[in-house]
């Protein structure tokens, strides 16, 4: 998985007790999936924290796609903390991703 540690104190995110463990599941480069990879890279942005998250295409990666019951994508799953979560789409609405996410403002 990829880690990704935001230490900018400047910057204003969300903060949560343990890191997140997501996976995207994409298509290839189709549109949905490129749109879905680049809304993911600015979740990450905008997180004060670190995130470990990898990006799997269900062409290259079938058999992990059925193990977490993807049946459409792009598709974000929540691994940990638990419960796992699935979220379908191109996560454009980053607002509410973060809120199904269960993320927290951090302390000011």
């Amino acid at each position: 998985m990829k880690s990704l540690d935001k230490n900018n104190s400047a910057q204003k995110g969300v903060s949560w007790s343990q890191p997140p463990q997501l996976i995207l599941f994409v298509v290839g480069n189709e549109p949905n999936s490129l749109q879905a990879r680049q809304n993911m890279k600015h979740l990450c942005e905008i997180i004060d924290g670190p995130v470990e998250y990898e990006v799997i295409d269900v062409l290259d990666n079938f058999q992990t796609a059925l193990e977490y019951n993807i049946l459409a994508t792009p598709a974000l799953v929540r691994v940990s903390p638990e419960p796992q979560l699935t979220i379908l789409g191109n996560m454009s609405d980053t607002k509410r991703i973060l809120t199904l996410l269960d993320y927290k403002e951090p302390a000011r």
